[in-house]
């Protein structure tokens, strides 16, 4: 409670009680606001209705798939949902996750291209869940088939992103790639999209060898799991001071992006100088492990247990990475196994990618099989998360490309064991400075988070926005200058107020002043004055932009009432908006 002596009287200024009053009024500007915000891509964007999400059939709607495609679809409307048949008859394996390559063939691939045809919107984006395979074996390599590139294995995700085109188990198998050995570089198996940092458009997406589209999976080792990963997926903002990112290499390990780079992608060390120039990074290059973390991870990348000894050891995802979580958290890791199951009862040394979402993880790239650890076969994180990133000049509430563009985008090899798991729509945006709970808008929450810490201690989510531990007075300063986002003040002149957080001059503490705007402060900057007799006068006879008596016309009468309002305002404690501070403003 804020105490004022206005007049004479002790104004006792509740800020719930402010909050409730004032918020029907200015509700509607600030979702107006929000959506507006939250539209400010920097890039063209794939929509829920480029979208199809497959589910086991077989399982009916209580099924695990049915349940987190449904669920999918609430969230982002728009989506398109197909249900594939005959899945439980051709699942094997000791999890039951394995189908071979003619199955795909024969069951899958056909109800896919069923489902495609079927959809007048365009499909960038073919989405798994839980019951579909998540690996597929393609045997051995047939008789006449003298190819150097044959590898048996690959995730479902991984050759839906050549649904449309690989109809053969050759095709399947014939997938290696290994740059410098032309023998050993399968063309089919060729990410056309890799390291393009563009939005995505499947049409035409490979003249050489058809349309390319992306995949991604929505899994976990529970259905509540996934629904939990999901949610965390819809509004990430990156902050930058207080949003970190983990690098944990190990000199030991193989050769891959971390430490050596590659002849297809970045060179060595990018991870580190794309995160540095405006974001935090923990970077090591030592068999020590990196398993803490002063500020909530939003990105981790390791080599798992193929750290050096007295690194990471057998459930280090559970047990040893003691991280908070921030919404959005992408895991990648250099480890065979890393998404070779999402069974939780499956025991393995390595971590898995439904770890990291039982732990509050948002997504992950991992493999559904072995694959070979070189720059042509695993993802490159330096690729996933400069695409994935806004931009360095980027405007609050602009993003990078969305989860699946950056991650496939990262991705050389297709029709292999890579797989991407996670809502591939989520997006990272930039923060706006001031906004501590993270929903797009500076406004009343951010406000009372704040003062309600005033002077003390805290983190991001108590108000403190330049991360330097503190909650004071240049806090107060970034939340004061992007006050409802910035540039509302002309949408507050029609509804008449205008709610502003002050530093109130006696206490030294924060506070709301409501102010209510003159009719004749056409400008919208508070004082009656020659600017607002200037728009006046362009408006006389012409059109309402001077109407300060509301009868739709600009005319004499507002002249004179311009006239009559003429003068500074001053910002005074008017919390029931009747133009006078009193004692009636204390109720």
């Amino acid at each position: 409670m804020v105490v004022h002596l206005i007049g004479g009287y002790a104004v006792h200024v509740y800020p719930l009680m402010l909050r409730c009053s004032l918020l029907s009024r200015l509700q509607p500007i600030c979702f107006a606001l929000f959506f507006a915000f939250l539209s400010g891509d920097l890039f063209a964007e794939i929509t829920a209705n480029n979208v199809l999400v497959l589910y086991n059939a077989d399982q009916g709607v209580s099924g695990p798939g049915y349940q987190i495609a449904d669920y999918y679809q609430q969230v982002r409307p728009g989506v398109h949902l197909a249900g594939i048949t005959g899945i439980d008859a051709i699942l094997s394996g000791a999890y039951q996750e394995t189908i071979s390559g003619e199955d795909y063939l024969s069951v899958i691939r056909p109800q896919v291209l069923n489902a495609l045809g079927a959809i007048p919107d365009s499909i960038e984006v073919i989405v798994t869940t839980k019951g579909l395979p998540l690996k597929i074996n393609a045997g051995s390599q047939p008789a006449g088939n003298m190819s150097y590139n044959w590898r048996p294995w690959s995730s479902l995700e991984s050759e839906l992103t050549r649904v449309d085109s690989i109809d053969s188990i050759d095709e399947m198998g014939d997938q290696f790639i290994l740059t410098g050995f032309p023998i050993l570089d399968s063309t089919k198996a060729s990410n056309p999209y890799y390291n393009q940092g563009t939005p995505f458009q499947h049409a035409g997406s490979d003249p050489v060898n058809g349309d390319f589209r992306l995949s991604a999976r929505l899994d976990g080792f529970a259905v509540q799991d996934v629904k939990d990963a999901i949610d965390r997926a819809q509004t990430v903002f990156v902050v930058p001071g207080e949003h970190f990112f983990v690098a944990d290499d190990d000199p030991t390990a193989g050769p891959d992006q971390l430490i050596g780079g590659g002849a297809t992608g970045p060179g060595p060390g990018l991870l580190n100088a794309i995160l540095s120039t405006n974001h935090s990074i923990i970077y090591e290059n030592t068999n020590d492990a990196i398993t803490t973390a002063s500020r909530p991870v939003i990105g981790y990348v390791s080599h798992g247990t193929n750290d050096g000894s007295g690194g990471l050891e057998s459930g280090y995802i559970e047990n040893q990475l003691q991280f908070d979580l921030a919404a959005g958290a992408v895991f990648h890791s250099y480890e065979s196994w890393n998404a070779s199951s999402f069974d939780s009862s499956k025991s393995q040394t390595q971590g898995l990618v439904a770890e990291w979402l039982r732990i509050g993880g948002t997504a992950g790239l991992g493999h559904a099989h072995e694959p070979l650890d070189g720059p042509d076969n695993i993802a490159n994180e330096d690729i996933l998360f400069q695409t994935l990133l806004p931009p360095a000049d980027a405007e609050p509430g602009e993003s990078g490309l969305t989860f699946v563009e950056a991650a496939w985008g990262a991705t050389r090899q297709l029709s292999y064991v890579n797989t991407v798991v996670g809502d591939p729509l989520m997006r990272f945006r930039a923060w706006m400075p001031g906004d501590s709970n993270l929903d797009g808008v500076v406004e009343f929450d951010d406000f009372f988070v704040l003062q309600g810490n005033w002077l003390q201690e805290g983190t991001l989510e108590d108000g403190d926005f330049n991360t330097d531990g503190m909650v004071d007075a240049q806090d107060f300063a970034i939340l004061q200058d992007n006050w409802l986002s910035g540039g509302i003040l002309a949408a507050h002149i029609d509804c008449g107020t205008i709610v502003t957080p002050e530093i109130d001059a006696d206490t030294g503490m924060p506070i709301l002043v409501a102010v209510a705007l003159f009719k004749a402060n056409f400008n919208g900057d508070l004082d009656v004055d020659a600017d607002d007799l200037q728009i006046f006068e362009a408006s006389f006879g012409n059109d309402a932009g001077g109407d300060a008596n509301d009868d739709g016309s600009t005319d004499g009468f507002d002249f004179l009432t311009w006239q009559s309002q003429f003068g500074p305002y001053e910002l005074e404690a008017d919390f029931n908006i009747d133009l006078h501070a009193d004692g009636a403003d204390a109720k």
